[in-house]
C-alpha cells in the first residue's frame, strides 16, 4: 500500500489531496536449498574439494565416507603398479639425464622477471579495489595472451563467467590504464589508440588513422588518405612515423611463462567401437555421508534443544549430499549434449566444431541458459584429442548465401581452418588483403564481413598482407 500526495495548484490556491494505492509486486526470492545448489554447482573440481573439506569442518554430522575413499586409493595404486610394470626401468647415471632432471624439478619456480600476469597483478593490488571488481580485474588479466590481447569479446567472457559485461568493462578499464601502455585491447587498432592516448595525442591524426585507417596505411595509401583527412602527403608520413614507434605486441617484453595451473578433468570421454562413453570424474570428489553415530543420538535423545541443533544439521548435511549429486547430475546432462552435437569432432581428428549455443543446450535439456553456464564454467573435458575447457565447444555460427534445404550454418572455427587454408595457398608475391579474403570466403557462400575477417586473421595470427608479402 502506497500513499500518495498530489499537489494541485491554481490561481488561487493551492489543493493537497492525499489518497491511498494499493499495489501488488511480485519479486522471486531464491530458497536457501537453490542458493547452495547454485553454489555448489559452478564450482570446479578443485574449488569444489576446497568447499567440501569446509563444510566437514563447519558440521559434526557430515563425514566422509573413508571405505569408498580407501576402495579409490586402492583402486589407483593397483593402475599404478600396472602401468609401472610395463614400462623399461632406465638408469639415471648419465649427466644429460640429470640435467633434464633438474630442470624438471626447477619448473614452476619464479624467473628473475616477472611474466606478464605478475606484472599487471603486482600493479593492480596499488589500486585497493573492492573485492568483487579486483576477482573480476585478475580474471580479465588471465584472459590477456602473451602479446598482451584480451583473448575474447567481454561479452562472451561474461558469458562464460559469472561477472557482468558492466563489472567487466569497469575492470578492463582500471586494466587499459597499467603499463605497458596498449595492454588489454581486443585489436590491434585498439592497442596503437590506447598507447597514443597514453602520449596524450587523443583524436590527433595519428590516432585518427590508427583507429580507422590501418589497411589503407598497410596498402600505403598516402595520397588518398592525405585527401581525406585535408592534410598534405608529408604529415600523412609524419603521423605514420609515429605509430611505428608504438608496440604492436605490448606483452611480449615479458616472460611468457605462467604459473602451472593443474587441472581436473570433470569429463572423461572413451571411444568404444560402438559408441562415445562420457564419464563423470569423481575421484577427487569426497563420498560424504551422515554420521552414523549423530543419527543415532538424533532418534534418541530426549533434550529438546540437542534434537533441534542436530536435526538442523542434518538437514544442512542433505542438502550438501543432495546438491552434489544434482550438480554431477547437470554437469553430465550438459556433456552428453555437447557430446551429442559435436559427435564428429570427438570422432574425427581434422573435424572442426559445429555451431553451438548456451540457448541451445538449456532449451535441449529445459534448464535456464544460467544454469548451463554455471553448469559448464571452469569444468573441463578430457578426450583423445586432448584436455578442452567445455566452453571451448560452444562457437558462434556464419550464415549461408544459398544455404540448401539440409545444409547448415558454419561455426566461426570452421571459417577459421579455411581463412588459414586460403592464406596457406595464396600467391606470396601478392598476398590477399583482408577484402579480398573475405571475397574468397564469400566463395564457399559464407556471409562474412572484411571486419570479421581482419578479426578471425589477427586471432590467428597470420600477418596483414603487406607482412606476408615476400
Amino acid at each position: 500500500m502506497k500513499l500518495l500526495i498530489v499537489f494541485m495548484f491554481s490561481s488561487f490556491r493551492r489543493v493537497i489531496i492525499v489518497k491511498l494505492e494499493q499495489t501488488v509486486k511480485q519479486t522471486q526470492k531464491l530458497s536457501p536449498k537453490v542458493l547452495q545448489f547454485v553454489n555448489i554447482l559452478q564450482r570446479n573440481a578443485q574449488e569444489l574439494e576446497v568447499y567440501l573439506e569446509e563444510k566437514i569442518q563447519e558440521n559434526p554430522v557430515l563425514e566422509v565416507n573413508r571405505q569408498d575413499s580407501d576402495d579409490k586409493e586402492i583402486k589407483d595404486i593397483s593402475e599404478k603398479l600396472t602401468w609401472l610394470g610395463s614400462e623399461k626401468k632406465y638408469s639415471r647415471n648419465n649427466s644429460d639425464d640429470e640435467d633434464e632432471l633438474h630442470d624438471i624439478e626447477n619448473y614452476g619456480t619464479n624467473s628473475e622477471t616477472d611474466n606478464l600476469y605478475v606484472f599487471l597483478a603486482k600493479q593492480l593490488a596499488a589500486f585497493k579495489l573492492k573485492k568483487e571488481l579486483e576477482l573480476a580485474a585478475k580474471f580479465l588479466i588471465d584472459c590477456i595472451d602473451n602479446n598482451g590481447y584480451l583473448c575474447a569479446e567481454l561479452e562472451l567472457l561474461a558469458e562464460q563467467s559469472h561477472y557482468s559485461v558492466d563489472l567487466l568493462e569497469k575492470a578492463l578499464y582500471i586494466i587499459q590504464q597499467l603499463d605497458p601502455a596498449g595492454i588489454g585491447a581486443l585489436n590491434l587498432s585498439e592497442c596503437l589508440c590506447l598507447q597514443l592516448e597514453r602520449l596524450g595525442l587523443s583524436n590527433s591524426l595519428p590516432w585518427m588513422l590508427a583507429k580507422y585507417e590501418l589497411e589503407d596505411l598497410a596498402s600505403g595509401h598516402f595520397s588518398h588518405l592525405s585527401h581525406k583527412y585535408n592534410v598534405d602527403v608529408f604529415t600523412v608520413k609524419e603521423a605514420v612515423k609515429k605509430i611505428k614507434l608504438l608496440d604492436p605486441k605490448p606483452g611480449n617484453k615479458y616472460e611468457t611463462y605462467h604459473e602451472p595451473i593443474y587441472v581436473v578433468p570433470d569429463i572423461i570421454i572413451k571411444r568404444n567401437t560402438e559408441h562415445i562413453d562420457v564419464q563423470f570424474n569423481d575421484y577427487h570428489q569426497p563420498n560424504l555421508i551422515i554420521n552414523s553415530y549423530y543419527q543415532r543420538l538424533l532418534r534418541q535423545t530426549k533434550d529438546i534443544n540437542v534434537k533441534k541443533y542436530l536435526l538442523s544439521k542434518v538437514k544442512e548435511a542433505q542438502w550438501v549430499i543432495n546438491s552434489i549429486q544434482q550438480r554431477k547430475t547437470t554437469i553430465l546432462d550438459c556433456a552428453n549434449c555437447i557430446v551429442k552435437k559435436q559427435e564428429l569432432f570427438f570422432l574425427e581428428k581434422s573435424a572442426c566444431l559445429k555451431p553451438l549455443t548456451l540457448a541451445d543446450i538449456a532449451t535441449t535439456l529445459g534448464i535456464h541458459v544460467s544454469t548451463v553456464s554455471r553448469a559448464i564454467g571452469g569444468k573441463y573435458l578430457q578426450c583423445s584429442r586432448g584436455l578442452f575447457p567445455l566452453h571451448y565447444f560452444f562457437t558462434s555460427k556464419l550464415t549461408r548465401s544459398c544455404k540448401e534445404e539440409n545444409e547448415q550454418d558454419i561455426s566461426s572455427e570452421a571459417v577459421k581452418v579455411l581463412l588459414r587454408n586460403i592464406v596457406i595457398t595464396e600467391n606470396k608475391s601478392k598476398p590477399l588483403s583482408d577484402q579480398k579474403l573475405c571475397y574468397e570466403i564469400k566463395k564457399h557462400d559464407i556471409n562474412i564481413s572484411r571486419r570479421t575477417v581482419a578479426k578471425y586473421r589477427e586471432s590467428l595470427n597470420i600477418p596483414n598482407a603487406s607482412e606476408r608479402k615476400k
